[in-house]
């Protein structure tokens, strides 16, 4: 069994026996498959890394939500015969597909926000720990061409402005070739 390495035992056993009562049955109803179910249940959630009671609680949460998925899909695929019980497999599966992506979305912003916490607090510890910023910073300048990334953006810039003026150009020897009317609000090509 898997454990939470940033929690107390009490708090971790406690998440994870409440997530484990809470998945839904295997397939074959055998021991080993229950086992299996709640190792691999208990894996996901120790791979979210959750720091305190809270976030263990959600990633518990999140894996579920998708455990419930799976299983409203492979409840639709039993019911193949009737359409009324199939489309609401779907439907309750599609519904719990969209709550464990938003679960999820908000229990990674909640690690990205504590994580830039950390390390507005410890700049010069993430810097050792090889966390913190891996872009090389441009001096502030006017001209931002000085660095590396800058040039070449500015060369993009310009070879669009002249692919944009050549093409430009060109549309309006075509428009001109095949006597069509002037645009109503750009006007006659010059």
């Amino acid at each position: 069994m898997h454990t939470l390495p940033n929690l107390p035992d009490s708090t971790a056993c406690g998440v994870l026996a409440t997530l484990c009562a809470s998945l839904p049955a295997p397939i074959a109803g055998t021991p080993e498959d229950r086992a299996s179910r709640d190792e691999i249940a208990t894996a996901a959630v120790a791979a979210l890394h959750p720091t305190n009671a809270f976030e263990a609680k959600l990633a518990a949460d999140i894996v579920l939500a998708e455990a419930h998925y799976a299983d409203s899909l492979r409840q639709a695929g039993e019911h193949r015969g009737d359409l009324a019980a199939t489309s609401g497999c779907r439907a309750q599966a599609m519904g719990m597909l969209r709550q464990m992506r938003g679960l999820l979305r908000d229990y990674l912003r909640m690690q990205a926000e504590r994580d830039k916490a950390l390390a507005a607090m410890h700049p010069a510890a993430m810097e050792r720990a090889g966390t913190g910023s891996a872009k090389p910073r441009c001096p502030r300048r006017r001209n931002r061409l000085s660095c590396a990334g800058g040039a070449v953006r500015g060369r993009r810039r310009a070879s669009r402005g002249r692919f944009r003026r050549t093409d430009r150009s060109r549309a309006v020897r075509a428009a001109v070739s095949r006597s069509r009317p002037p645009h109503p609000r750009r006007g006659r090509p010059a």
